[in-house]
């Protein structure tokens, strides 16, 4: 039986059905929110095994799960995230989550991982306007899957290439591809 890679940091999931997809593929060891119902308790768990372990937020590309990574962000300023992208992250069913994608897109998602940088603006809203970010999702999108920022609106596009600390002339960068 072939074994199954490790992934020495704990993941931090939704739920059980997300530790389940996440065990299929992976020696893994995760911590479940229960959804939106993230509590203190469970904030207070994610501190105490940040002092031991890497800890990364991988939450489903959906508004509960920008709302929990939100939540973790302000409560655990350097929790580390990584993003399955919509596309990646759907069943036959129509389920949409981190439990409907492949290893594949796992296995990505947690290969990209980002880390929040301090508060310093990178990036300015002109720099969004200039860039054709404000207004073409393709464009922005196409930004944001190669920088790893997940899925995003023109807001968070723009709070995500700050709180990595991406700068403009990354976007340029990645927008030489797009013009290509």
């Amino acid at each position: 039986m072939k074994q199954k890679p490790r992934i020495d940091a704990v993941i931090v999931v939704e739920g059980r059905d997300d530790t389940i997809r996440l065990r299929t593929f992976f020696d893994v060891d995760t911590i479940e929110t229960n959804g939106s119902a993230l509590t203190n308790a469970t904030i207070e768990t994610i501190r105490q095994v940040q002092k031991e372990r890497r800890v990364i937020v991988l939450t489903d590309p959906d508004y509960a799960g920008e709302k929990i990574r939100t939540k973790l962000s302000q409560a655990l300023p350097e929790i580390e995230h990584a993003f399955v992208l919509r596309d990646d992250a759907h069943d036959h069913r129509g389920k949409i989550g981190v439990e409907a994608a492949s290893a594949a897109a796992l296995q990505h998602a947690l290969g990209h991982v980002q880390t929040a940088q301090a508060a310093v603006e990178t990036f300015s809203w002109q720099a969004m306007i200039d860039f054709g970010l404000v207004g073409n999702k393709q464009r922005r999108r196409f930004v944001a899957e190669r920088l790893h920022l997940g899925e995003v609106n023109a807001k968070q596009c723009f709070k995500r290439l700050n709180m990595f600390g991406v700068s403009e002339d990354a976007v340029a960068d990645v927008l030489k591809e797009w013009n290509e």
